[in-house]
């Protein structure tokens, strides 16, 4: 009887880091699909201009994480208590909260969406590019967030295929209308793009929630007691997102007063590198999220080992792999984003090197930070995604950048994930 049960375990194991892994590779293409179309067909600043942009989509992407987040942690906890009514309730009232949401979020990015980017250190044309790329996503966030809350759901209920499809179907809209939007209507057209993208991905999901084999139901309900530990639990659940836009927003800065606007250019290839690894990293967390909460309140600690122990080993390979893929493409990833300039492709290729080998110590911190707060360690596993992904890299790539100017600046950020898994062993 064990034995099946860890037949069974490792098999649906194997199919959660599978899908995980598509996920996360798709998402970031998807990601960096606006940035390479960007820059090859309008140029650097139009590359800059996206790049400012980020800390603005990371921070949207973070807070409509929070509701899913607490949503299928608390789905997770009732169906452990066999609790089916509450469970009904919970998926009710996200439905509600994240539809209201991301009305509310469109609304606010048309408002802001002509004030945000005044700034003296960055030029008129690369606050264009931002501008129109923001109008152009303006209807992404309603699609976004009810999307990201029935994929948080679609895992719990063993639907990572559709998650797949989803994300396919996404990025096939989203690559097919970048390149034909962009020669029409710039960077405006590159936003619209993304959000019919988005649209597309909804539609997809949309489809197996009135299937047979869908275990919840829509219950109208409005608990907002419920509500408020559910934003607060939320929010430290998905710190691997927040986290993100301080490191983006931060770092926006301090490379724009150390290197000039050639560093933020270098500076967007590697935020694509640190979002695709994120983006892997996080969806590898969330596809396993909802079995370590079922596990830790059955008290299936044997399980729960099991989990984590798998999980730590597949992130350690996956890491390796992604940094020799990075490490041995580096001299074309420049030509790629389109940068011509040889100082900045001679600068960038130094920065990946120097930067990627350290990602795999960002991958063990950030699986083990939701492990805690999933085990209700929330606090000190909050804590711990926080130094590892901003705060250890940034003072790290503030002194190395001292000590060693430019080339410090990109190995204290790698540097700074080391010393964070360091003082978390």
């Amino acid at each position: 009887m064990i034995a099946k049960q860890s037949t069974l375990l490792n098999k649906k194991l194997r199919s959660c880091v599978i899908s995980a892994t598509m996920l996360g590779v798709m998402d970031f293409v998807l990601f960096l699909t606006d940035y390479v179309v960007s820059g090859r067909f309008l140029g650097e600043e139009a590359l800059s201009g996206l790049t400012v942009m980020n800390p603005l989509i990371t921070f949207m992407t973070f807070v409509n994480i929070i509701v899913p987040a607490s949503s299928s942690v608390a789905i997770s906890y009732a169906r452990g208590k066999g609790e089916k009514d509450r469970a009904d309730k919970i998926f009710g009232q996200g439905i509600v909260i994240s539809a209201l949401a991301g009305l509310f979020w469109s609304v606010l990015l048309f408002a802001l969406s002509s004030r945000i980017w005044d700034t003296a250190f960055i030029s008129g044309e690369v606050t264009g590019h931002a501008v129109q790329y923001c109008r152009g996503l303006i209807l992404m966030p309603f699609f976004m967030f009810l999307n990201t809350f029935l994929y948080y759901i679609h895992i719990g209920e063993g639907f990572e295929k559709v998650c797949v499809a989803s994300s396919m179907a996404k990025l096939a809209v989203n690559i097919s209308l970048d390149i034909l939007f962009c020669s029409m209507w710039g960077t405006y057209g590159v936003g619209i793009a993304t959000t019919l993208g988005y649209m597309a991905s909804l539609i997809v999901k949309l489809v197996p929630v009135f299937h047979k084999r869908f275990s919840l139901r829509f219950k109208l309900c409005a608990d907002l007691k419920y509500l408020a530990r559910a934003m607060t639990e939320g929010t430290i659940l998905s710190a691997d997102y927040i986290c993100p836009v301080l490191f983006a927003a931060i770092m926006n800065m301090a490379v724009m007063i150390r290197l000039g606007e050639r560093g933020l250019v270098i500076f967007s290839i590697i935020l694509n590198i640190e979002s695709l690894v994120m983006s892997l990293y996080s969806c590898l967390a969330n596809s396993v999220q909802s079995v370590i909460c079922q596990y830790h309140v059955e008290k299936n600690f044997i399980h729960l080992r099991r989990v984590m122990g798998y999980m730590m080993k597949y992130l350690v390979l996956i890491s390796c792999l992604m940094s020799a893929f990075f490490i041995a493409l580096a001299p074309l990833i420049p030509g790629f984003f389109g940068v011509n300039d040889s100082e900045a492709v001679k600068d960038t290729i130094f920065a990946i090197r120097f930067y990627v080998p350290f990602v795999v110590f960002l991958g063990i911190t950030t699986m083990l930070s939701r492990y805690y707060v999933c085990i209700r360690h929330r606090v000190y596993g909050f804590l711990l995604i926080c130094f590892s992904s901003i705060a250890f890299p940034v003072i790290a790539q503030w002194v190395m950048g001292i000590i060693w100017g430019g080339k410090g600046v990109w190995l204290g950020l790698g540097s700074g994930y080391l010393l964070a898994f360091l003082v978390n062993f």
